[in-house]
């Protein structure tokens, strides 16, 4: 899932509308620090700050753990099979 909010702590485009884990505390932070990242119980969490001539905007986009888990799972097959096969 992704969401991109507006500087006034809006989602201006996307589905993560009603995350209670984005606050504008959050927001404040991912200015200054550009990046954060995070893990709840069940999903990991990364946002990224984009300042824009139109304005600045917070895009974070989330993951669930067994989704996140599955795929880091495939990786590994692909990368140790590439690695053995000739």
């Amino acid at each position: 899932m992704v969401a991109v909010y507006n500087a006034e702590g809006q989602v201006s485009y996307g589905g993560l509308k009603y995350d209670n884990q984005i606050s504008k505390s959050l927001l404040t932070q991912l200015k200054s620090q550009k990046t954060v990242y995070f893990k709840t119980e069940d999903s990991f969490y990364f946002g990224l700050y984009y300042p824009d001539n139109q304005g600045d905007f917070f895009v974070f986009v989330k993951e669930s753990n067994t989704d996140f888990n599955q795929q880091l799972n495939r990786l590994l097959f692909i990368l140790v099979l590439v690695f053995w096969l000739p």
